[in-house]
């Protein structure tokens, strides 16, 4: 699998844009659910939804 090979901050940068391209959680192509990359996507996803919501402490 093509994810296994690639960083985990390339993984969350797909779930970001993917927020960004109006698609859902739901469509994350990372299976199965609870692999890393699967995560990582759905994390990048969720900072990316949540961001003006929930700021970082400086």
């Amino acid at each position: 699998m093509i994810h296994e090979l690639m960083p985990r901050a390339a993984v969350r940068e797909q779930g970001a844009e993917a927020f960004r391209c109006g698609r859902s959680a739901d469509d994350n192509p990372h299976w199965p659910p609870g692999t890393d990359a699967h995560i990582e996507w759905l994390a990048g996803f969720k900072d990316e939804q949540y961001r003006d919501f929930n700021p970082r402490a400086a």
